[in-house]
């Protein structure tokens, strides 16, 4: 819920607004889990293992109350100061409790060792004035905010709790020039402090996947991001444009993981606190008209360019990772269009990175993808509409993956509108034509490797009736 009052003054330029906001999040879950595993060791007849039979009961709670009171003061025709305070509250409570089977086949046997009840409190209080200059040419923005947070964490299990309290910086600048009507350039900086999460805080061991256990660190500190962007746009009214950005950004006393992997290759991953490695990159966007826009129909060509430089860091087994990652990513799109007959559109984008690591070949690899999409839909006498779409994904086989992965999913559909306004439809659809979707999905991103796979529904058909309420019933 929030409230909003705002009040202007007979002052030109001068405001004051008052905004209140509550929150309320409860959320519950019951999980099983029963695992067998065994690790390779050269002995097949008779390799170890361990096995899990656990149940989990999660109970999560978040309240927060914010509130904050600003004032805007015009100092002359394009000089404007504002001065605010923020307030807020929010109070989280975790308590998991994991139970193992016990004796009468029910799960009734406390685990202590992984339940845990705990509670996170923050309070912020945050201070800030901004100073503005607007004129025809030039718009300029300097301020900030100090934030003073007081953390309290409880440990209702084990009776512990702790205070602690931060001194938080929001800086904020940023300046536009505007070089004509339709040009401009403009070059923004943030600065911001996060907080970690109750689940990165909360001292307990996840064991849900035994292969991977994530533990939690009551010690974490806050973060700190910057980020700085200059960018150039461009517009004419015959539809073309061109939109150019260059940004960098690192975060201090970011939240990471420190994994230890044993000889059977199980993970145990707990967060800390490193300054993470700065990470450049640039966009470019440029548009321009295929056919001069008209009555009858129309259609634009676009080209899209984008290069990165990402840094990640990774500690494993108490060894420094450093990654590097470049990234060059291209695509386009074209589209055509008659009113009321048809309209065709295009979009393709291919992608390569490369990434290097400072220890022999751990997180070295590349990623080459490629991907394209074709639509068309064609309006037919009688309110009829056939369309059609084809999503083609095609990725290589690299050092990460030994295979390739090349998936086309073609969609086709016969619409009928009917009634006023069109509000009504019929709509046969068949999904995945070629029957090519095999709900798998890969990934490489810096130092990770990603693969997921899940349940999916092969080709199908699908009769639907659709109605848009555009009044009441």
């Amino acid at each position: 819920s929030s409230i909003q009052l705002q009040k202007r003054f007979r002052k030109i330029g001068r405001i004051a607004s008052f905004t209140f906001t509550q929150n309320y999040h409860s959320a519950g879950s019951t999980r099983l889990s029963e695992t067998l595993s065994f690790y390779y060791t050269g002995n097949s007849t008779n390799p170890p293992g361990d096995s899990l039979n656990q149940m989990q009961f999660n109970e999560n709670l978040t309240n927060s109350v914010a509130a904050r009171l600003t004032y805007t003061e015009s100092l002359s025709e394009h000089l404007f100061l504002s001065a605010e305070y923020s307030w807020r509250y929010t109070g989280s409570n975790r308590d998991r409790n994991v139970f193992g089977r016990g004796t009468s086949e029910k799960y009734d046997t406390p685990i202590d060792s992984l339940s845990n009840h705990y509670v996170f409190n923050v309070q912020s209080h945050m201070p800030g004035v901004t100073l503005r200059y607007n004129n025809k040419k030039i718009r300029l923005t300097a301020g900030g905010k100090i934030s003073y947070t007081a953390l309290e964490q409880v440990d209702k299990d084990r009776n512990t709790s702790s205070t602690r309290s931060f001194i938080n910086l929001f800086p904020q600048v940023s300046g536009e020039y505007t070089i004509t009507q339709q040009k401009r350039i403009s070059i923004t900086y943030n600065g911001r402090t996060e907080q970690p999460s109750i689940e990165q805080l909360q001292p307990l061991r996840d064991n849900s996947n035994p292969l991977y256990v994530n533990i939690g660190n009551p010690n974490l500190q806050p973060s700190f991001s910057n980020r700085a962007t200059i960018s150039f746009f461009s517009y004419k009214m015959s539809g073309k444009m061109l939109n150019v950005s260059l940004s960098w950004y690192q975060t201090l006393n970011s939240i990471t993981s420190k994994q230890m992997v044993d000889q059977f290759n199980k993970t145990s991953s707990q967060y800390i606190n490193r300054n993470a490695l700065p990470s450049f990159s640039i966009f470019i966007n440029n548009s321009l008209p295929l056919i001069k826009p008209s009555e009858k129909g129309g259609g634009h060509i676009g080209f899209q360019i984008s290069a990165h430089r990402y840094g990640y860091l990774r500690i494993l087994n108490n060894q420094e990772i450093i990654t590097r990652q470049t990234g060059v990513s291209m695509g386009g799109n074209i589209s055509y269009y008659r009113n009321k007959v048809f309209n065709i559109n295009y979009n393709a984008n291919i992608s390569y990175s490369v990434s290097k690591a400072n220890i022999g070949n751990i997180g070295s690899n590349f990623m080459f993808t490629h991907h394209h999409n074709a639509s068309a839909t064609m309006f037919l006498p009688g309110k009829v509409e056939l369309t059609s779409d084809v999503n083609m994904s095609f990725q290589p086989s690299n050092n990460s993956f030994s295979n390739s992965r090349n998936i086309i999913k073609w969609n086709a559909s016969v619409v009928k509108k009917f009634m006023k306004n069109n509000q009504a439809q019929i709509r046969l659809s068949v999904f995945d034509i070629l029957n090519q979707n095999t709900g798998y999905d890969r990934s490489v991103n810096g130092n990770s490797f990603y693969e997921s796979a899940s349940n999916y529904i092969p080709r199908y058909g699908l009769l639907s009736f659709i109605w848009n309420f555009t009044t009441k019933l």
